[in-house]
């Protein structure tokens, strides 16, 4: 299955981003990190099935998208992933509170991967930094 796409899950959907991103807050260059639409080979099926998501982890990706210098660690910039939940149909933002708390930032989320307004947003705790 990890060739096929489960198009009838998602047929009713926006073309929207699947995404493990950090979030930089510089004009131009607000979001980076990966990102691929639902139909993406690099897509893969995760939590039993139940999510879409990119197959990366902050922490192993950082050091490709790393523009600011050596000096500037993975956790700098607050982060999050975007998911796709199956069983609801809907994508989910899946992010640091200084994300997910703020209007605007949530809605330049939303245009710059070109999400439907019933995108859910959720604090994780685990990209949350103190």
């Amino acid at each position: 299955m990890a060739d096929e796409k489960p198009t009838s899950k998602v047929a009713n959907t926006r073309e929207g981003k699947l995404a493990v991103f950090w979030y930089t807050g510089e004009p131009g260059n607000e979001f980076i990190g990966p990102a691929a639409t639902l139909r993406d080979p690099a897509v893969a099926e995760s939590r039993e099935g139940r999510c879409l998501e990119l197959p990366y982890a902050h922490a192993e990706i950082w050091d490709q998208y790393n523009e600011m210098g050596p000096h500037v660690g993975y956790r700098t910039y607050p982060r999050g992933r975007i998911v796709f939940k199956v069983m609801i149909h809907k994508f989910v933002v899946q992010a640091d509170g200084r994300i997910v708390e703020d209007a605007e930032v949530r809605q330049k989320l939303l245009e710059h991967y070109q999400l439907p307004p019933t995108t859910i947003f959720e604090v994780d705790a685990c990209e949350t930094m103190p």
